[in-house]
């Protein structure tokens, strides 16, 4: 809220008319900005499952192998996507987008996990993904203050949450119901 465009001018050794000649206003240049980085998060997560699938071994190896990397894909996006969720709060040219990348990102979750669906013991191994999916999410989510504040993670226990995680979710998934 607090940069103008002529901020962005200077720092960026660009025209102010330049700018505008792309952008409206600082609202149209904010969402450009953040329409750019959820399509790189998602492309990110795209990457990131294509590489652990291709590689399949085994329910357990995959969910370690999955928090492990997801964990820090969100650690690496953490601070400009605390910035989205805050403005997702105000603007719903904001709140739209962030909520179809949240739920992309879901189902490219979920599917990864159905990849594996005969290890899912009971009768609804989707729902049973869906569950885990976001109990990681929410998780992962904590230690780098998505949706809580930046000081609510523990980098001391971190590393403990991250096994202790992947095998959570893997006694949950394997469990018959």
């Amino acid at each position: 809220e607090e940069f103008t465009l002529q901020d962005v001018s200077d720092v960026g050794s660009v025209s102010i008319g330049s700018i505008y000649l792309r952008f409206q206003s600082k609202d149209r240049l904010l969402h450009a900005v953040i329409a750019r980085e959820l399509s790189e998060v998602i492309a990110a997560e795209e990457a990131l499952v294509a590489d652990l699938l291709a590689d399949k071994n085994d329910l357990r190896n995959f969910l370690e192998r999955f928090i492990n990397g997801y964990s820090a894909h969100l650690a690496e996006h953490a601070r400009m996507l605390r910035t989205i969720m805050q403005r997702a709060s105000v603007d719903p040219a904001v709140s739209g987008p962030g909520k179809e990348t949240a739920r992309r990102s879901y189902a490219l979750m979920i599917d990864a996990m159905m990849n594996f669906r005969d290890e899912i013991a009971g009768d609804a191994p989707r729902e049973k993904a869906d569950a885990a999916v976001r109990i990681i999410f929410a998780t992962i989510g904590r230690q780098y203050g998505l949706g809580a504040t930046a000081e609510s993670g523990d980098p001391e226990m971190w590393p403990i949450m991250q096994k202790e995680l992947a095998k959570m979710a893997y006694a949950y998934l394997s469990h018959a119901d």
